[in-house]
């Protein structure tokens, strides 16, 4: 989701060749193409009891469904930069990432979010959950740990 969104284009679903019957998306069968792309969507389905469908992006927009995306709410995010990538921590706690060091936490399930701005501000585009509870980011600097509080 992140390479898309970076460089507006849209890997192929390889070996799709008919869509089932109700199916009436745009699936990119087999040949990658350009395609804007302004948002990205984590399923969070089971990590701590959270049932819940994220969908993030452009201008530190972030959206929640709790009905698997029959209605939609805009949660407030503290920030403006592109969110590029979620990662369930345990115990109902969640991060975002984004460019410019924009780091969002959320201690309830994605319910609320804090914004943990990095002081370099330099741009993270991917994030994973590390054993001891810490956040692991990807970025323009390489990989990097960030110490998370409770």
């Amino acid at each position: 989701c992140i390479k898309a969104m970076q460089e507006s284009w849209v890997p192929p679903t390889i070996g799709l060749d008919e869509p089932g019957d109700g199916c009436d998306l745009d699936y990119v069968p087999n040949v990658g193409r350009d395609l804007k792309v302004t948002h990205a969507m984590s399923n969070s389905f089971a990590f701590g009891g959270l049932n819940a469908v994220l969908v993030f992006g452009l201008r530190g927009n972030l959206y929640r469904s709790d009905d698997g995306g029959q209605a939609w709410r805009r949660l407030e995010t503290g920030t403006t930069a592109m969110l590029t990538d979620g990662v369930a921590l345990g115990g109902g706690r969640l991060a975002i990432v984004g460019v410019s060091g924009a780091v969002l936490l959320s201690a309830d399930g994605g319910e609320t979010w804090a914004l943990r701005q990095q002081p370099d501000r330099r741009g993270l585009g991917a994030a994973l959950a590390a054993a001891d509870g810490a956040l692991v980011a990807v970025g323009e600097d390489g990989v990097r740990r960030i110490a998370l509080a409770g």
